[in-house]
């Protein structure tokens, strides 16, 4: 019997490799190994999700490209970036308590926290830029990351972060599309562009599989 009413759980996917490994045939080996690996693929998803930052801030995320609602950071991440970030070095003292790690759950929380702290979302922006923000969702302000404690170059419009990884990211970018042109030197409320999130996702990419190598 199943372990939990999830078919594709962690405890389901231990049993369906253990199945595969007493099978009788090709053909039994074959059906439980799939079902095994759909299972790990289920639970690395999770952990990924955790290296997204709207999935681990109160940011209502959901919607669609163009329409409304959708994060530029989920919506706008390109499959390719896994692969094209993949040997990059993850941030030192993740990667070390990933190694270190005895439970999947205690890996995911701290990749969890590393993206809730360093990382904005559209709606969870917040500091002090060309004037004192607050964020879009009107839910309380994140500590941090504060729009005064990172680097701002007045060429691009962009907020940097430089990483323990020795990577300097974009963060976000304040210059205005429309109300920019008559106020503020072209400058308005922070947003992060689709330049931004590559940036962001050549920090997180790495993080998240060093993760998941360890869960």
């Amino acid at each position: 019997p199943q372990s939990s009413n999830n078919e594709w759980s962690w405890n389901n996917g231990k049993e369906y490799m253990t199945k595969a490994l007493e099978a009788a045939t090709d053909n039994q080996k074959e059906t439980w190994i799939s079902k095994a690996f759909r299972s790990l693929g289920e639970v690395l998803h999770n952990t990924a999700d955790m290296g997204c930052p709207p999935h681990v801030r109160n940011d209502a995320h959901g919607g669609f490209p163009g329409v409304g609602g959708s994060d530029p950071y989920e919506s706008g991440f390109n499959p390719d970036w896994a692969e094209s970030f993949a040997g990059n070095n993850p941030d030192p003292s993740l990667s070390s308590y990933f190694t270190s790690a005895t439970k999947a759950i205690n890996i995911n929380k701290k990749l969890a926290e590393f993206s809730n702290k360093y990382f904005f979302t559209n709606e969870t922006i917040y500091g002090k830029g060309s004037a004192s923000y607050k964020s879009r969702n009107k839910m309380p302000d994140y500590p941090s990351p504060l729009l005064e404690n990172l680097e701002y170059d007045e060429d691009t419009y962009n907020y940097y972060y430089t990483f323990p990884s020795g990577r300097k990211i974009e963060m976000c970018n304040d210059r205005s599309l429309f109300l920019g042109y008559i106020n503020q030197n072209f400058r308005a409320f922070p947003r992060i562009t689709q330049k931004n999130v590559e940036s962001q996702a050549s920090e997180l990419v790495p993080n998240i599989i060093s993760a998941g190598v360890n869960v």
